[in-house]
């Protein structure tokens, strides 16, 4: 089955009890043989992929903004470079959003 899956666009390996070399060959490893997962996979894969999508944007219009102030000496370079970790936690929290649900 490894090969398969490692030829296949999305691999999905089936069962805990499955071969070790499937399950780390698998871009998806489903720890119970219910192809009724599948579905929900899709769905969490979705909404990370939001999530991923909204934090590059968030993460990109951020330093654009931030380089721009900095540029034209509106925001002094202490001041810059000390804002400059506050995107991280907008992205933290907007990540742990995945958890919740």
């Amino acid at each position: 089955d490894a090969p398969a899956l490692a030829q296949a666009n999305i691999g999905i390996a089936m069962g805990a009890a499955g071969s070790d070399v499937a399950v780390e060959t698998a871009h998806i490893a489903l720890m119970r043989e219910d192809w009724m997962l599948v579905p929900e996979v899709l769905r969490i894969a979705r909404r990370t992929m939001r999530v991923v999508n909204g934090n590059i944007t968030f993460t990109a219009i951020y330093n654009v903004l931030g380089l721009t102030l900095a540029a034209f000496g509106i925001l002094p370079p202490i001041l810059a470079a000390a804002a400059q970790s506050l995107p991280d936690i907008g992205i933290l929290a907007n990540s742990l959003r995945l958890l919740k649900q």
